[in-house]
């Protein structure tokens, strides 16, 4: 099960929300990995194998089973249709679309569902997901063919309808060439799309944080300090835009300074 908790003040429990301010997510033992409020103030919780519904009080309306292996993140459209993403037991990139009361939406890919593999390779993680209204940007980490370990990282884009973009660098994805740089959030500065990242050690850009800004066409920007990609020290950057397209991210310092 999963804890919910509202409030106005960063510890003061809205006593009005569930009981004694808390609601509870009815899945059995599982972990809450995203909540999504809709405009009615309605909210979904994603449990990974399953997402529950909620009214605004905490108390739970429904649910819907993950229809893949795992079902990593959830988002929201602006009709309030929410965007499920994950990795099948095959290791293809899932993703489903639910309307606003968490039944399947046929109309999106072939019978609600849609199964993309990245270049060949086996999808190991969704790390986030970001809608502009027209499109679906999902970005995650596959597997390199010649070394399982090796993860690098990928930003596949959907039409609303559930088809891959394929004006987005011709394949409707990008698969990154660079050892083990790996994508941990992804967000929208316009048609563009901001991927925050990090390399291990073991990545020829050392331990460090890494933002790809990619344009509509699934092109990188260049003039970062390292090319077409911008290094910070640190390690794990996400990433948010701001109103004006300025781009923020968090990162955790390597050694206190």
């Amino acid at each position: 099960s999963s804890t919910a908790q509202t409030g106005s003040l960063p510890a003061d429990l809205n006593a009005a929300f569930g009981p004694f301010g808390t609601g509870i997510s009815d899945t059995g033992p599982d972990i809450a990995t995203d909540v999504v409020v809709q405009t009615t103030g309605r909210f979904a919780v994603n449990h990974s194998s399953s997402v529950t519904l909620h009214n605004p009080d905490g108390s739970q309306i429904t649910s819907a089973q993950c229809p893949f292996f795992k079902c990593t993140n959830l988002e929201r459209q602006s009709n309030d249709f929410f965007i499920w993403a994950g990795v099948n037991w095959s290791g293809e990139l899932g993703v489903t679309r639910l309307r606003p009361d968490l039944s399947v939406d046929s109309s999106f890919g072939i019978s609600g569902t849609v199964f993309t593999r990245i270049a060949g390779r086996a999808t190991n993680e969704v790390v986030g997901i970001a809608i502009d209204g027209k499109r679906i940007v999902i970005a995650g980490n596959a597997a390199a063919t010649t070394n399982p370990g090796d993860l690098r990282q990928f930003v596949a884009r959907f039409t609303v309808r559930g088809a891959l973009d394929t004006t987005f660098d011709g394949r409707g994805y990008v698969y990154e060439r660079t050892t083990n740089l790996r994508a941990g959030s992804v967000a929208m500065q316009g048609t563009n799309v901001v991927v925050g990242g990090w390399a291990p050690d073991n990545n020829p850009l050392g331990a460090v944080s890494v933002i790809t800004v990619y344009n509509d066409l699934g092109i990188k920007f260049s003039g970062f300090n390292h090319g077409n990609t911008l290094v910070l020290p640190g390690f794990g950057s996400f990433v948010a835009v701001q109103p004006d397209s300025k781009i923020i991210a968090t990162i955790w310092e390597t050694s206190p300074t």
